[in-house]
């Protein structure tokens, strides 16, 4: 009976083990599982990163995604100096990563599009970019978004108004090359010419009075020099 009962004995604490073994794997587990889920802002100097929990307890690394999109969304940037950098967060799942990472761009696209360079001013144009790939924002974070791009949207059209005209003149010059030359195309290239040049030039005088483009032709952003149009440009002038 002793022994029958040492034996009972010993393979109910076997099995207690078992379970104990059991339950502390499973808490451990959830907990690598959590831990998986979480985001943590990072500043390193002016330098903001993200980085996601490990498969363990505890512990993260940089948040590399795969896709390219997400990599470019949640890529580091830096801080302008006017802001204060903040410290080490912790994020519980995507959706307060973010609502936090847009709310850090949003600031940091303000401070650069309200610079006076280009290269500020591009920059500010990146980080939105990033806002927008967000799939999470808030009704008022796309209202700033907006917002900010509206405000530079002036800036913009000008950009893409001096690069049009560029092409146009370009345009031209291709079409006086192909009519000076005997062609096929010739006179289809004299009778396009005849028809664009005047839209051109009413386009040039428009923004010139506006102040948008400047008053010579030379200040405009210009062909490739080896470019046929470039040539013909150079002829015709």
């Amino acid at each position: 009976m002793a022994k029958r009962s040492r034996s009972g004995f010993s393979l109910q604490g076997a099995l207690t083990a078992l379970l104990i073994l059991a339950l502390i794997a499973a808490v451990v587990l959830l907990l690598a599982e959590r831990n998986q889920r979480r985001y943590f802002l990072q500043a390193q100097g002016r330098l903001l990163v993200i980085d996601r929990g490990l498969l363990l307890p505890y512990g993260h690394s940089p948040f590399r995604p795969s896709d390219p999109t997400d990599a470019h969304t949640y890529r580091p940037f830096e801080l302008p100096g006017e802001l204060a950098v903040p410290g080490d967060e912790t994020f519980e799942d995507r959706l307060e990563l973010d609502r936090r990472w847009a709310d850090l761009l949003l600031q940091a696209a303000g401070a650069r599009l309200h610079a006076s360079d280009p290269a500020h001013l591009e920059q500010g144009m990146e980080l939105l970019g990033q806002v927008d790939a967000l799939p999470q924002l808030s009704a008022e974070q796309r209202h700033v978004a907006r917002q900010l791009r509206s405000e530079v949207a002036f800036v913009e059209a000008t950009d893409e108004l001096a690069r049009a005209m560029a092409a146009l003149r370009e345009t031209e010059g291709l079409l006086r090359l192909g009519s000076d030359s005997p062609n096929g195309h010739a006179k289809d290239s004299a009778d396009l010419l005849d028809r664009l040049a005047p839209a051109v030039e009413q386009l040039q005088r428009a923004a010139r009075s506006e102040g948008v483009m400047p008053a010579e032709h030379g200040d405009l952003p210009a062909p490739d020099a080896g470019s046929s149009a470039a040539v013909a440009l150079d002829a015709g002038r």
